[in-house]
């Protein structure tokens, strides 16, 4: 089933195959019962997936899928995966503990703020030094990437918006297409 609260079996036994955003609630088809068994096929789908809060996203589904029913099974070949082991725990706050300490490691949010800068791909590298000659010393500038997005890592954001002001003035009066994105997820 695609999308929350798609209409689903109309009697038991059953199988309904949905899709990551339809589970994040028991489905209305479940009529305040539980379900007997949830499978999630390939958890290093979830887990891998290239954003910043792959992992949690991930534990944040399969406890939503765990209050409403009897049975959770995960396939995974990383059963040593932090998000893996902290729903095995049941706890939640022992995945956040360890993924705080990650963070604070790779300097990622919450412990510093994260600003994109969607470049135009075929000007992304003279726009990038120019962001980066824009920026407080103590930003960390990743990029561009193939597509011409910019990741800026800042430990003052205040001071990054302020640097990327004159930037962005300027690209809007040549009617360079950039989008500046602050705490993308």
């Amino acid at each position: 089933m695609e999308g929350f609260d798609a209409p689903g079996p109309t009697r038991r036994p059953a199988v309904a195959v949905m899709t990551r955003g339809s589970v994040v609630a028991a489905p209305a088809w479940l009529a305040g019962e539980r379900a007997d068994v949830v499978v999630v096929p390939d958890a290093e789908a979830l887990l891998g997936r290239p954003v910043l809060d792959a992992a949690e996203d991930a534990l944040r589904l399969w406890l939503a899928a765990g209050f409403w029913t009897r049975h959770l099974v995960l396939q995974t070949r990383e059963p040593l995966n932090p998000a893996v082991q902290a729903l095995v725990r049941w706890d939640p706050e022992g995945f956040w503990r360890h993924e705080s300490e990650r963070r604070a490691e790779l300097a990622w949010p919450p412990h510093s703020s994260l600003v994109r800068i969607r470049l135009p791909a075929d000007a992304a590298d003279d726009l990038a030094a120019a962001v980066r000659a824009a920026l407080p010393p103590a930003d960390e500038v990743l990029g561009p990437d193939p597509d011409g997005d910019v990741l800026v890592k800042s430990a003052h954001l205040r001071g990054t918006l302020d640097g990327l002001t004159p930037l962005r003035h300027e690209w809007g009066r040549r009617s360079v297409g950039v989008r500046v994105d602050v705490d993308p997820v």
